[in-house]
């Protein structure tokens, strides 16, 4: 027998997921229960080790490139280990969310209100990257600060909004819940790739740089996850 027999019947309603119908852990249960839950499967198992694979590679990443880069010395990388940093703390939030979420509506909510603080933060860092390392300089001379605020407001508007709609709206969510969501997160991502876009344009194929290729691979990734995912 399933150590978390619980199908979608037997949990509140914000807890359920579309097509998710068994697997489910217990509410209102002691907060050992959910901690040991990481180590069965459950309908979140997914969920939170391929976020605790991403801090792995984030935190790899912080030492392969210290040993190279010397960050505490180099304050050219800094923008850098910031994205590293953001990212770090985005899947940090983002997987004791789907761990311990289950406890409760309350506990639901303010979860993934946290996971969305993350997600923001890292919207920040990633266009904190791009600004210092992709953009033109001539973009770089003329705009860098006021792309870091405008950039910091948007930040604070999806995670805003995120927990507005997070905590304002209740099952069965109606469309505006996406869209107070995925809009202003979508805005936060176009305005942090802008930078990119503008190193890339006009495209020249076949495209001979490496770091080209990879931006480009980055934005059209990111666009088909996006499209899944919402």
């Amino acid at each position: 027998m399933s150590r978390y027999p619980s199908t979608f019947k037997d949990v509140p309603l914000v807890l359920t997921e579309p097509f998710i119908l068994r697997g489910y852990r217990s509410t209102h249960q002691p907060w050992s229960y959910y901690w040991k839950s990481l180590f069965h499967k459950h309908n979140e198992t997914i969920n939170v080790w391929s976020h605790l694979v991403g801090i792995l590679c984030m935190i790899h990443l912080l030492y392969y490139y210290n040993q190279r880069l010397k960050f505490f010395e180099n304050a050219h990388s800094w923008p850098f280990v910031v994205s590293l940093c953001t990212a770090i703390i985005m899947f940090m939030c983002s997987a004791f969310a789907h761990l311990l979420h289950s406890k409760s509506e309350k506990i639901h909510k303010t979860c993934f209100a946290i996971d969305y603080v993350g997600v923001s933060l890292h919207g920040f860092g990633s266009g904190f990257l791009h600004i210092y390392y992709s953009a033109p300089q001539w973009y770089y001379d003329k705009i860098e600060y006021q792309y870091i605020f405008i950039l910091l407001l948007l930040g604070i508007l999806a995670c805003f909004l995120n927990c507005f709609a997070q905590y304002h709206f209740h099952p069965p969510y109606p469309p505006l819940k996406r869209i107070c969501q995925f809009l202003p997160c979508g805005i936060l991502w176009i305005y942090s790739v802008i930078p990119l876009v503008i190193s890339l344009f006009p495209l020249n194929f076949p495209l001979n740089s490496s770091s080209s290729l990879c931006h480009l691979g980055q934005i059209i990734l990111f666009i088909v996850g996006a499209t899944f995912f919402a």
